[in-house]
């Protein structure tokens, strides 16, 4: 600032001081100038426009709840609340005001100096509105009795000073969010008659609660020790134990806890590693019964043929080779005893240590051999047993089945007649008699 004045030397002297005093009253009229004005309209202006847009939308019936939006003004609508100088909006209270429908964003939100917000009793829907976090000066926030749907706004614990937080009676779904922790200043918190799931989480930080109540959810459980001190009736009509309800079941986990749910990944797991397990288990039984062997048939260690007492046992002989076999003498009516062969009844003998072959040629082994050569049991049954045995002869081996009778109750020479009957039968799924003693 430049002051023009005259030269004289008087002028000179005071013109200083006069410059002082002005430039002391002139800076703080001018700040006060621009601390009352300038800021007040625009403020409420954004929240007339705000509150237009959340009425446009949900509405409200009744002539008690209807708003003269001719009134430049919001602070005289109904349940409106302006601060002392009616700049801002801190207050809507519109309870039982039969609003519906769904909050729009930029609505609620957009009144960032809101301090409390009751719209509770009447039919709004939706999801809570995310926006909500824009209001951090929200000290009370009432939405009980609605139709509100979804889960519980993770956005929702940036309101730090919350003081009392009313959500039920809505269609609240989700888990209990250890989220509520941020909420330290809590005092009230109401979320009964909704359809909230899982277990209560701890919630230590919410040292000045003084009325909480979950009721009526589908919680389970057990209660967390720091809110047993509120009543059992902040807690029926869930699956919750523990204190002040009745005991959790012993069969819980060793820290006591109520077992949380499984998830269906879970749930999943279990079942198909059951059906594994089961298919498992019917294929092991199956291979061992497939492998068991039946009794008659159960191969045993290989062992000589047992000496028979008395009378021996008679012999099925396979041979590798259909060609007849000639005997040695043997004992038979009508039969020669003088070695050489013979026919008897049709059969031929000759001296092979008392067995007796079919056919002709020349004798493959003698009874001795065939007691002394290695052999397996293939079975027994009610009418004696049956051996495998591997005989070594001069050009091949051969491998003899043999059946030793026992409890034979007819004579020698039925059972010869017998025996030759049956070695004369030819068929090509009969395997032919060769021997018998």
């Amino acid at each position: 600032m430049i002051i023009l004045t005259n030269h004289s030397p008087d002028n000179n002297i005071l013109q200083p001081k006069m410059v002082s005093q002005f430039h002391y009253l002139f800076i703080p009229i001018i700040s006060l100038l621009f601390l009352l004005f300038p800021a007040a309209e625009p403020d409420l202006a954004a929240d007339r426009a705000a509150l237009l847009s959340l009425y446009s939308a949900i509405g409200g019936r009744g002539r008690a709840c209807l708003w003269n939006v001719s009134d430049p003004s919001p602070c005289s609508w109904k349940g409106v609340f302006c601060n002392d100088n009616n700049t801002t909006v801190i207050q809507l209270r519109l309870p039982g005001c039969g609003l519906s429908g769904q909050i729009p964003t930029n609505s609620i939100g957009s009144l960032i100096n809101l301090q409390n917000l009751s719209l509770r009793h009447n039919s709004l829907s939706g999801p809570l509105p995310p926006d909500l976090s824009s209001c951090t000066q929200l000290q009370r926030l009432s939405l009980q009795e609605n139709n509100f749907s979804g889960q519980i706004p993770a956005t929702l614990f940036a309101l730090t000073n919350l003081v009392r937080l009313s959500l039920a009676g809505n269609s609240l779904s989700g888990e209990i969010s250890p989220g509520f922790n941020n909420l330290t200043m809590l005092r009230i918190l109401e979320l009964e008659n909704n359809y909230l799931t899982g277990s209560i989480p701890e919630l230590n930080n919410l040292s000045r609660l003084q009325q909480f109540n979950v009721s009526y959810n589908r919680l389970n459980g057990l209660i967390p020790s720091g809110l047993s001190k509120f009543s059992n009736e902040s807690f029926l009509g869930n699956t919750l134990c523990g204190s002040p309800l009745a005991a959790c079941p012993s069969n819980n986990d060793g820290n006591g806890g109520g077992g949380k749910k499984l998830s269906t990944g879970a749930i999943i797991g279990i079942v198909v590693g059951s059906v594994i397990g089961l298919i498992l288990i019917l294929l092991v039984l199956f291979f061992l019964l497939r492998k068991r062997s039946p009794p008659t048939a159960t191969p045993q260690a290989e062992t000589s043929l047992p000496r028979p007492p008395g009378k021996p046992a008679v012999s099925d002989i396979e041979l590798g080779s259909p060609k007849p076999l000639i005997v040695r003498e043997a004992s038979g009516d009508g039969g020669s005893r003088n070695g050489d062969t013979v026919v008897v009844n049709g059969v031929q003998s000759g001296r092979g240590d008392g067995l007796v072959f079919f056919g002709e040629g020349s004798v493959a082994f003698a009874l001795e051999d065939l007691l002394r050569a290695p052999a397996e049991v293939l079975g027994k049954g009610t009418s004696g047993s049956t051996y495998k045995a591997y005989l070594e002869g001069e050009t091949q081996a051969v491998v003899v089945v043999v059946k030793r009778l026992r409890d034979v109750c007819v004579s020698e020479r039925e059972f010869r007649e017998k025996v030759e009957d049956l070695g004369m039968l030819a068929h090509e799924n009969l395997v032919p008699f060769r021997a018998y003693y």
